[in-house]
């Protein structure tokens, strides 16, 4: 969205300043903003793009505009819209206090008296709008915005506006306006025709959850709440909350009526029968049957997510090949999972579909699991996780598998608590919890990469595949017990990365046999189908799981997956029954700048647009930024910061990165795919590159010694190493244990070297050690990663999470001095998991080159998928 900011400033220059993003849904994304001609804060709201290309901005304004006559004082009235440099975007008052979802997460249930008082503000508006023939379509607590504890409604009228311009053509996009809990049954069923008993309903149910705790229909899926609402009745709000007038129960109720006819007409009885004791509770019924044409209608164009969700970046099957429209039967649901830049690319899904599984960072960057049970409105962090790097579910649904950041493949209950080792040296890829009771998974030993197997209470492990090396095969990823217990999916990584082919192991014959060419991360579907990721796009085909063969053409399923074609990670997963859980890459792939930032934190120059980027390294004499950059791989570019020049140093078959400046400023050395990472120099002046070390382990440089030739790496086995190559070829080991060590720093005089260290409770230490001998010191006092030297050698700053430390160093002695906190700024940058330094310092410490997530606030969310392989299905018989 960072080329949405940039544009939307350029563009409304001349009548607001745009400061920044507030938030984001599926519809629109809102910016901060002052109107300079009339001095007042405003929040603008910009349709995303390919929304607002489907809508037209000519009939879209057209129909705003009839929004813009609603002047009531619980109404957030609209102030402008337009359209500005191809964007679509209406203007509203800027309220700074709470949403009354805000106030339900933090209470729960409301005052009666307070619930009531909202109500009847939310009646008032909502029949000042019903007067004029607006319908608002999408009442709930969301959109009710409480200013000075009165409430306002807020984007009345955009719904429908939205519709009315879109008109078929929303069809197509897939959006449906309306958010389950809240959607009366006509408005879930997809009737044409919604009036302002609609509202009534929406209204209802949000009373209903002020005064119950929760909203009168809910459940693990979309289907399950609609079927709940069309069919059920909801719960007595006294059998829940003794408190609540029998009359206002009765009032409620009514309101929650299956048809409209027996509804409230108007908005104002509603908000009478509330204060009226006339209204008898228990003794009005609430009808269960829906209307016996409406059972057709269940799933048909119901997309629903937390804000207008669409699912634009959900393709329908073979769509844009046949042009034969949308998928009809499938339902899509966002559900959030916490803060996009700490979202990690794994999820899981559990084989009953009831609960999925993400990994996320807190505020020091710690990694754990965390988990959401779809039957309720929160995620948990599952204790005794942290450091995780992958997630999988058992077969039964109540324990979890995860690889740590040492290689350790480990279990936890789902609960959380004491975690059991299962195995050792094991790839931070997907692992699989068959059904015959082995995990299979990726062995990590540093010449292999192959597939192997262990018990589920752990045990020997059982090696099942050997990598082929004169195929540059690198690794077997992401195995996949099949049906039946006889063969395991999986797919060859093999350098260059399109070269990846999709496998099958004869567990019997041992046998592999070649599946789809051009193809990663495979998944088997229940009723015959594989997935698997081809460009960016996933893929769907037959499958002949007894005959253990592909059958007829492949047709796509989804783009925007979150994906990492280096570490071949996908954040996608298939529950037993079908339902689809993943993670759009647009979600967690948030624009980035790079920034300089000075010694207080206070914003510097910007030195590029957004992009993907990564790693900055500032030239000896500081007139150049070496940057990785990702476009359809990682390259490292080179930044002329006098004449704001990009261009492309390294154009490397497989990936390049971690740019480290040698000390004359002519050459970087930097890690180049091969396809394990082996260490080169690349001059400048477009001499030819030397490949610096070669061995069958990955080797990560982060460092190069001032005499040009020594530099500091790390290698990865099965965990990670620090390694100094000296001048003279040699190679020694930094440290004289096993613990995990990574980011290596080596000291401006070449005397001195610090690198981080997993510590106890899975965090990590900066410490400096003599290159001389063994002798070393811990600086960091509470967690710390990312080591880089200033002032000559006598200052060391580094990461804690979140906030950029500083410790004084003696040379002369090798001791630290007390860490202080310089400033805070969201971690961000490092490539390769933890093996990488994501920002950079100028040698004086006075000015830091900081990789910035825009929207680093803006909440990530999971997508599910039900009900879609009918279509699937259907895609693959044409």
């Amino acid at each position: 969205m960072g080329d949405t900011l940039l544009r939307l400033t350029s563009a409304l220059a001349d009548r607001y300043r745009v400061d920044r993003e507030l938030g984001a849904g599926g519809m629109a994304t809102v910016f901060l903003a002052h109107d300079l001609k009339h001095e007042r804060d405003v929040a603008i709201k910009v349709l995303h793009p390919d929304l607002g290309a489907a809508l037209g901005a000519e009939r879209f304004l057209s129909e705003i505009k009839t929004t813009a006559k609603l002047q009531h004082p619980h109404i957030l009235p609209l102030l402008d819209s337009g359209a500005a440099d191809g964007l679509l975007y209406y203007v509203m008052p800027y309220v700074s206090g709470e949403t009354l979802r805000a106030r339900l997460e933090r209470e729960r249930q409301l005052p009666i008296d307070d619930a009531l008082r909202i109500a009847r503000e939310v009646a008032s508006a909502l029949e000042h709008a019903h007067k004029q023939g607006i319908i608002h379509r999408d009442i709930k607590p969301e959109n009710i915005l409480l200013q000075d504890g009165a409430a306002v409604v807020a984007d009345f009228g955009i719904a429908l506006a939205v519709q009315s311009a879109g008109g078929a053509r929303m069809t197509q996009t897939g959006l449906s306006l309306g958010t389950p809990q809240y959607m009366s049954p006509e408005q879930a069923t997809g009737e044409r025709t919604i009036d302002a008993r609609s509202d009534i309903y929406a209204l209802g149910a949000v009373t209903y959850e002020m005064l119950a705790g929760e909203p009168p229909f809910s459940g693990p899926s979309v289907q399950v709440i609609v079927a709940r609402l069309l069919a059920d009745a909801p719960r007595l709000i006294t059998a829940q909350r003794k408190a609540v007038p029998a009359h206002v129960e009765a009032a409620v109720l009514r309101a929650l009526e299956k048809l409209p006819a027996d509804r409230f007409a108007q908005a104002s009885a509603f908000a009478a029968a509330l204060d009226s004791t006339s209204m008898v509770g228990g003794t009005h019924a609430v009808s269960h049957a829906p209307a016996a044409t409406r059972a057709r209608g269940l799933f048909v164009g119901v997309a629903i997510g937390a804000a207008l969700a669409t699912v634009a970046g959900v393709i329908g099957l073979s769509q844009r090949e046949s042009g034969a429209g949308v998928i009809r039967d499938r339902v899509a649901v966002d559900v959030s999972i916490g803060l996009s830049n700490r979202v990690h690319l794994a999820i899981a899904i559990s084989p009953d579909g009831r609960k999925i599984a993400v990994i996320a960072a807190d505020s020091l960057g710690t990694p754990s699991i965390r988990i959401r049970d779809l039957s309720i409105d929160s995620i948990r962090t599952v204790a005794g996780t942290e450091g995780a790097s992958t997630v999988d579910f058992s077969r039964d649904g109540e324990s979890l598998l995860f690889v740590t950041r040492t290689g350790e493949l480990r279990s936890v209950a789902t609960s959380g608590g004491a975690t059991t080792l299962v195995a050792e040296r094991v790839h931070n890829l997907k692992t699989h919890w068959g059904a015959d009771r082995w995990i299979y998974y990726t062995n990590n030993t540093g010449t292999n990469g192959g597939l192997s197997r262990v018990r589920v209470n752990g045990g020997t492990p059982e090696s099942l595949t050997v990598v082929d090396t004169l195929r540059h095969e690198f690794a077997h990823w992401e195995p996949q017990l099949l049906p039946g217990g006889k063969a395991v999916l999986f797919f060859s990584y093999t350098y260059p990365s399109d070269s990846s082919r999709v496998e099958v192991l004869d567990l019997v014959s041992r046998k592999r046999i070649p599946l789809l060419s051009h193809a990663s991360n495979p998944r088997y579907i229940n009723g015959g189908f594989v997935t698997f990721m081809r460009d960016g796009t996933v893929m769907a085909v037959r499958f002949n799981v007894e005959k253990l063969r592909v059958e007829g053409s492949p047709v796509p399923v989804l783009e925007d997956v979150a994906w990492e074609p280096t570490d071949g990670n996908l954040a996608y997963d298939v529950s037993d029954d079908g339902t689809i859980s993943y993670l759009r890459q647009s979600d967690v792939d948030v624009p980035q700048l790079v920034r300089e930032v000075g010694r207080d934190g206070r914003d510097g120059e910007l030195l590029t647009t957004s992009g993907r980027w990564a790693e900055p390294r500032l030239s000896p004499d500081g007139r150049a930024l070496a940057l990785t950059r990702n476009g359809r791989r990682w390259q490292i570019w080179l930044l002329d910061r006098a004449r704001h020049v990009l261009s492309q140093l390294t154009r490397s078959a497989g990936v390049s990165f971690s740019p480290n400046w040698t000390p004359d400023g002519r050459a970087i050395v930097h890690a180049t795919e091969t396809p394990v990472y082996d260490v080169v120099r690349t001059p400048l002046d477009g001499a030819a590159v030397v490949t610096l070390m070669r061995s069958r382990f990955d080797k990560v440089p982060s460092s190069v010694g001032p005499d040009g030739r020594t530099f500091a790496f790390t290698r990865v086995t099965g965990s990670t190493e620090v390694f100094v190559r000296t001048g003279n070829d040699s190679v020694r080991a930094v440290g004289t244990n096993a613990e995990d060590r990574g980011t290596p720093a080596i000291s401006p005089d070449g005397r001195w070297i610090a690198y981080r260290e997993h510590a106890l409770g899975n965090r990590t230490e900066v410490y400096v050690q003599s290159l001389a001998s063994f002798a070393r010191r811990q600086v960091s006092s509470d967690g710390g990663d990312q080591p880089l030297w200033t002032k000559k050698g006598r200052e060391l700053v580094y990461r804690r999470g979140d906030a950029v430390m500083a410790a004084p160093f003696d040379p002369s002695t090798g001791e630290p001095g007390r860490p202080v906190e310089l400033f805070r700024r969201p971690a961000a940058g490092q490539l390769s998991g933890d093996r990488t330094t994501g920002y950079d310092v100028s040698p004086d410490g006075l000015r830091f080159f900081i990789i910035e997530q825009q929207q680093r606030d803006r909440r990530a969310t999971a997508a599910l998928i039900f009900n879609w392989r009918g279509d699937l299905e259907r895609a693959l018989r044409r």
